[in-house]
């Protein structure tokens, strides 16, 4: 289908006061895909937009852990994200917020398992634990450039979301820039290389350290 966006029901945190913990759940129901993730949050600070960016980047932010909940991997895996805020005030000054993210994801749970896979499957086939960070760069680079082509087809339909995830590349053989850039991004760090994808104007790509 040209949307994948989750059907996966709501998730509700119990109340944090810490960024770190609150980061944690977002980020950790994002990666199940749940479409709305609501965020209570106890606090002093009465800048809610601040409180919200705080959370929603922390959750973002990269060498988390490997696979879908890699920050550049996580960040790129979704369309659209809306906020709804409410709150209620203490007299002691304490702001507790209810943050309600709704997401609209590229891929569902189940294709982003079926990544996973796969990508295991190509690290076994290719013995790349065993190569030198050239020789596994070089290899990843070739299987994408083996197996992706640029998805012409659909670059100005933004109605077809698969043609951004990692996913499209992996099993349609086809994706834009950003499918290319994150099939090799996971694969890299799945290798253990260090990573990151480099996003300018209406173009992504990566850089890999390779020997220091």
């Amino acid at each position: 289908a040209a949307r994948a966006y989750s059907l996966k029901s709501s998730a509700e945190s119990p109340t944090y006061s810490s960024v770190d913990d609150a980061a944690d759940f977002l980020r950790e129901n994002m990666v199940s895909r749940v479409g709305v993730i609501t965020v209570n949050y106890e606090t002093y600070d009465s800048d809610y937009q601040t409180v919200v960016n705080s959370i929603f980047n922390r959750a973002m932010e990269q060498d988390f852990a490997k696979g879908s909940a890699d920050g550049d991997y996580l960040k790129l895996s979704y369309g659209r994200c809306d906020v709804s805020i409410g709150y209620s005030k203490y007299s002691d000054g304490r702001y507790v917020y209810r943050i309600e993210f709704t997401v609209q994801y590229y891929t569902t749970a189940a294709q982003e398992e079926a990544v996973s896979q796969e990508i295991d499957r190509l690290i076994a086939e290719y013995d790349l634990m065993n190569k030198s960070d050239y020789a596994k760069v070089k290899t990843i680079h070739d299987i994408v450039c083996d197996r992706v082509k640029y998805d012409y087809d659909n670059l100005n339909n933004l109605d077809y979301k698969l043609q951004f995830p990692a996913y499209a590349a992996l099993f349609d053989g086809k994706a834009v820039c950003q499918g290319y850039a994150l099939l090799f991004h996971r694969m890299a760090k799945e290798v253990g290389l260090d990573t990151r994808i480099i996003l300018g104007e209406n173009h992504g790509w990566n850089i890999v350290k390779v020997d220091g």
